[in-house]
Parts: structure tokens; sequence; C-alpha cells
């Protein structure tokens, strides 16, 4: 028997695709790779540079807004071909915690296992949340906890529980209402 939860951490119950993959020691994270080629395509780094100098001088140019709205379009269009050709993993119910995630799943196949839980948070772009987790069984499911995650991937695991907290938080007092 677990003791009970404390009721001032953040917590947020949610269905999302989500999927496990294998962790291997020294690897890239999943998708690291593929997003750093994706800000170079195209002199998006020029892009970058280019934003900088017209915040110093307080202007943007239209020119710079048609390259902003082309290179936008450039990444919706990206996102629309993989998802056709990226189907998402089936959704699961997933209750997010500052340090771990519990997940309703009909039995366990890897308890023990360093993984990487992948969390696909946006349906329109089939690009996840690559979370490094350790994962236990559970009466109810199986309960991963993060497992250092870098700096970078805990802000963005540490925005998505407080947005989906939110998102609760204003859906009961809507039906308050």
């Amino acid at each position: 028997m677990q003791p009970p939860e404390s009721h001032t951490e953040l917590t947020a119950r949610t269905r999302m695709p989500l999927a496990f993959q294998p962790r291997i020691d020294g690897a890239p994270t999943p998708f690291a790779t593929l997003l750093s080629r994706l800000i170079d395509i195209g002199g998006l780094g020029g892009v970058q540079e280019a934003d900088e100098k017209d915040v110093e001088s307080s202007t943007v140019s239209d020119a710079m807004r048609r390259l902003h709205t082309k290179v936008d379009l450039l990444l919706w269009m990206g996102a629309e071909l993989l998802a056709i050709h990226r189907p998402l993993p089936a959704s699961r119910s997933v209750t997010l915690y500052a340090d771990k995630l519990r997940v309703e799943l009909n039995g366990i196949e890897s308890e023990g296992e360093r993984q990487w839980l992948l969390l696909y948070c946006l349906e329109g772009l089939p690009m996840p949340l690559p979370l490094p987790v350790l994962v236990e069984s559970d009466d109810d499911g199986m309960v991963c906890r993060l497992d250092t995650p870098d700096t970078t991937t805990q802000e963005l695991y540490n925005q998505l529980l407080f947005r989906l907290h939110r998102r609760e938080i204003a859906a009961r007092r809507q039906s308050w209402l």
C-alpha cells in the first residue's frame, strides 16, 4: 500500500497518445537529431540571427514577416506529412506528477527498465516529448519515474504539467456554473 498523495502537489490527468522505446546508454535523445536538422534546414540559423538584429533596432521589415510566414508554412506542411506517414500510438490514461507519471496499461512488459516514454502532446504534430523514465509496476498499471531528464526536457515537462493542471481547474470551474 502506498501513502496517499499530497493534495498540494501539482497533478494532471488526461488521455494522450504515448509509446515506450528502449533507452540505451550513450544514445542520443529520440528525435533530438531530427529537430537539430530541422533548425539547420534552409538557413533557419540565419533567420534567428536576423531576428536578433531586428530586436536590437526594434523594427521588423515586411520581408522578414514574409520569411517568417514561409517558415511557418513549411513547418506546418512538414507536420502534415509526418502525420500521414507516422500515425500516432494509442491514447492512454495518464496522470502526471512533478517527478513521475502513472500510466493505465494492462500488463507490464519491462518492469525496472530504463526507457523513453514518448508523450505526443499535440495531436496535429506527431513529434513526441521524450522523457527518460524508470518503469515500475503498480496496481492500476505502471509508474514511470523521471530518470534525470536534461534541463530543457524538465522545463518542457513542467510546462505541460502546469498547462494540463490549469485546464483541469478551468473545466471544474465551468462545471460549477
